[in-house]
């Protein structure tokens, strides 16, 4: 049995928030990624979004959590999702190899995310996130 962590950023920029393409063809999902062993969940936010976009990130307050489990492999995974604040809008979305497209999206537009992350942002108060 494997259980992970995460945190995840909603990246709101000129009423558009960051959505990331994991490979060519998948739908989109939110920034972010797994706690390392000594991080806070902040830390992790900071951290992972860096990596996946080159992006420094302020976390300004927790919007979700979320839970996924796999019973046939045995692991779950739980996280949240953080509003978060671009510290510098100069810098450009550089992506790592981890993800092949970006797209800034329309707040409360969903249709391109996937699975998982359509049903969650759905129910979201966009009105509030601006």
């Amino acid at each position: 049995m494997k259980i992970e962590v995460a945190a995840k950023g909603l990246i709101i920029q000129n009423g558009k928030y960051l959505a990331l393409e994991r490979k060519k063809g998948s739908n989109f999902e939110l920034p972010g990624g797994r706690l390392e062993f000594g991080e806070t969940l902040e830390e992790t936010l900071i951290r992972e979004i860096k990596e996946e976009t080159n992006l420094n990130v302020l976390p300004k307050k927790v919007i979700a959590t979320w839970n996924f489990v796999s019973q046939e492999e045995c692991w779950q995974i739980t996280g949240v999702v953080y509003l978060c604040e671009i510290k510098d809008v100069q810098i450009e979305v550089c992506l790592s190899d981890e993800h092949e497209d970006y797209r800034w999206v329309d707040l409360a537009d969903t249709t391109c995310l996937n699975w998982f992350w359509k049903p969650i942002m759905d129910k979201w108060d966009w009105d509030e996130l601006k």
